[in-house]
């Protein structure tokens, strides 16, 4: 049985969705090891190093995208293949790939998307919209907090049982994988003033950050209330809150139960933030990066610690929306879509 992986992972675009997608073939290559899983990417040597860590193949493929998979699809003849990738394909392509093979798309909402055989959207901050689209009835369609992918090691850490001491408060601050906006250089140098002099940073900078030179000189001339540190999951542990930018990382921390403070470091990402927030007072939404000042920031955050009983609300509510389950819920449906194509081929 033939699983075929289609996504795209770099410093630029991130690698957001290879470590997810990297999870899911794990999980069910050990599922059932008759599966062969392949990856198709552009070529990226991190990309290829990580998925050979887990001693997948990858296959390396230029052109248009849909030259990449139209080719990948007949070169490889997968039972099924499942495409965690942001691109805008079409109905037709879509229905023209499901002749050869069984699909599954992942998060990407777009036109093609509703003609898969099964789409899965890992995400419980899109609008009513959207998901009432009618376009549904054409694909089975899984969705919210249940199909969310966490890393394994969070879920390898114990979750929080709140308790807020103002004297000792730490935040953990993490800005994704490559931080093309800079989000955190911003953040940084917000905290870096006597109006957080009180309270413990720690910011966790991710593989592949894309402003080291600029974090190695703000680095220099830091309070000593601030570290900064490469991303390590451990560091969750002790923090009280959290400032994220929207994203996976947010439901990692929803699972933990630390209250996250969101930003969104692109307009798709705020609108996300602002969604989660107003269906589920799960988070605190503080909108776009680029339209958040200084004072607005210091208020807001000082609102926030002064409502220790909406903290452990929040904390107490999120671990009861993410249960950590997702991926063998994601694994199921792929599963039972490769062995039917088997059976029926």
């Amino acid at each position: 049985m033939k699983l075929l992986i289609r996504l795209d992972a770099s410093p630029k675009v991130g690698m957001g969705h290879l470590v997810r997608s990297l999870s899911i073939a794990d999980k069910l290559s050990k599922v059932n090891p008759a599966i062969t899983v392949n990856f198709i990417i552009r070529n990226d040597t991190l990309a290829v190093s990580a998925i050979n860590e887990f001693n997948f193949r990858t296959y390396i493929y230029n052109g248009t995208e849909e030259e990449i998979l139209s080719k990948a699809v007949k070169d490889h003849n997968p039972d099924l293949l499942f495409i965690d990738k942001i691109h805008e394909y079409s109905k037709n392509f879509i229905l023209s790939l499901r002749i050869f093979t069984k699909v599954v798309m992942f998060h990407n909402i777009c036109d093609g998307g509703y003609y898969a055989d099964a789409f899965i959207l890992p995400a419980a901050h899109v609008p009513d919209k959207i998901i009432d689209d009618i376009r549904w009835l054409h694909t089975s369609f899984y969705r919210g907090f249940n199909y969310i992918v966490l890393n394994d090691k969070i879920k390898e850490l114990p979750k929080k049982s709140f308790l807020l001491d103002q004297n000792k408060l730490k935040f953990v601050i993490t800005t994704g994988g490559s931080d093309p906006n800079g989000v955190m250089l911003k953040i940084i140098e917000w905290v870096n003033n006597p109006d957080f002099c009180n309270y413990e940073f720690c910011f966790l900078v991710g593989g592949a950050f894309m402003h080291r030179d600029k974090l190695n000189k703000i680095s220099k001339e830091i309070n000593t209330n601030i570290c900064i540190k490469d991303y390590n999951v451990n560091e969750y542990i002790d923090s009280d809150i959290a400032i994220s930018t929207f994203g996976v990382s947010t439901y990692e921390l929803l699972y933990l139960g630390i209250p996250v403070i969101s930003v969104g470091h692109c307009k798709k990402n705020a609108l996300g933030s602002e969604t989660l927030e107003k269906k589920y007072s799960a988070i605190y939404d503080f909108g776009l990066i680029d339209d958040l000042y200084y004072n607005y920031f210091v208020k807001k955050i000082q609102n926030i610690l002064k409502n220790e009983k909406d903290l452990k609300k929040k904390s107490d509510l999120s671990q009861k929306l993410v249960d950590g389950k997702g991926i063998d819920r994601v694994v199921d449906v792929l599963y039972d879509l490769i062995s039917n194509h088997r059976k029926s081929s």
